[in-house]
Parts: structure tokens; sequence; C-alpha cells
């Protein structure tokens, strides 16, 4: 009887620290600079979304018990900027107020893309720019405001160790694939070697400083552009 007292508070401390202490992710500040791939002049006026997601592992995960419908709980945060007239955007350090066992998913960057509906609410929003990979999909949620150019895809990962720095197409740019209506950016980091124990605290961070962007926008390809009414 002592000792399943004893193991209920054991679970009990667990569940308290899990609930209660908090921990900070840090998103650096990305600077991007986007221009026209034909004429090098800026492209001003483009919307640019900024969404980070992140995940909590469940509590049957941290005690141990390795359970795939109780894995993970995503969250999503998103904000909203416009490249000035010199065609700069500027996506400030963003600080996360997290929990112990919440870490960083990703940050996904979309440049000249926007939702066709007026939708608040951050999961929501994150989860239709998804769409933009889905040609088949993508035009029942999103339109381009500028539907001259392409859309622009940043998926920006705090590691991925299936991909090394050596196999991206083109370096310079950071251009992974291009499509007749999507440039797609595929940017992981590469991280530190961390020990079982300090991982616990990782990833809370891209393990780097401010990054920066040249982006060279291509003209739409297809004949069949989005439009760019709202519905």
């Amino acid at each position: 009887m002592r000792r399943l007292v004893f193991l209920f508070c054991i679970l009990l401390l667990n569940t308290s620290l899990y609930a209660v202490e908090k921990r900070e992710i840090v998103i650096r500040e990305v600077g991007i600079q986007v221009v026209d791939a034909e004429t090098g002049l800026p492209v001003p006026d483009l919307v640019v979304y900024s969404s980070v997601t992140t995940y909590t592992l469940s509590l049957w995960t941290v005690l141990g018990v390795y359970n795939t419908d109780f894995l993970t709980k995503y969250h999503y945060e998103i904000d909203k900027f416009v490249t000035d007239q010199n065609g700069f955007v500027l996506i400030p350090e963003k600080r996360i107020h997290a929990s112990i066992y919440q870490y960083l998913d990703n940050q996904t960057i979309y440049i000249n893309v926007d939702v066709l509906k007026n939708i608040q609410n951050d999961e929501e929003k994150s989860n239709i720019l998804f769409h933009v990979n889905s040609k088949s999909d993508y035009k029942n949620y999103l339109y381009s405001p500028n539907e001259n150019y392409k859309i622009v895809e940043i998926a920006s990962f705090p590691d991925n160790p299936t991909f090394s720095k050596s196999e991206r197409s083109n370096e310079e740019y950071h251009l992974a694939e291009t499509h007749e209506y999507l440039q797609y950016i595929y940017n992981p980091h590469e991280h530190p070697n961390f020990t079982d124990r300090e991982w616990m605290k990782e990833p809370r961070s891209f393990f780097c400083g401010r990054e920066e962007f040249v982006i060279k926008l291509e003209k739409r390809e297809d004949n069949d552009s989005i439009s760019a009414k709202v519905r």
C-alpha cells in the first residue's frame, strides 16, 4: 500500500512540474530582401506570414510510456507583415512562453500569399497556409495578392539529420525547389551534439543568430493564376 501511495505521489509531482514549470522558445530575427528575378528591382507591398509551430510532449511520453495516441499536442502562433518600398521585411525575434516539455517544431514564412477568408484563429490560419504545397487544393483556401509573381515558402527546422547543407540545390539563395507557382526553400539547421539530458532542454531555438535571405522572386509560369479576389 505504501508503495502505491509513493508511486502516486511521484506521478502527482511529475504532473505538477509538467503543468507549472515554464521555459522560453526563442525564434531568431529574420531579414528578407525580395527582388524581381529578372530586373533585380525590389518588390514592395508583398504580404508575408510567419507561422511558428511548437509541440508539447504528452505526460505519458514524459513518463516513458510511448503511446502515439498521446504523443504530442501542437501549438501555433502566426504574425503578418508586408515588404516595404525597398522590398525588405524584418521579422523580429519572437519569444514564446512555453512549458517545460514544449519544443520548437518549425517556422514557416510565406511570401505573396493570403487566406481567402477572414480567419483570426492562428491554428486554423496556419493549417490553411499549409495547403500552399498542394497544387490541386490550395486555390480553395489561398490567393496571391500580387498574381504576377510566384509564392515563396521558407520552411525552417531546428534539426533534420537526413538533409545536409551539401544537398541544397542552390546554397546562395537557399532554394530547394521551384514550381510553376511556388518557390520552396528548405532551411534545416545543424544542432550541437547534445547528451540525452541536454535534449530534454532542446530544441527551443534554431541554434543560430539572425538569418538573412535574398529572394529572387520569379514570375508565375502557369496561366491559371490565383485570383486576387477575396471570397
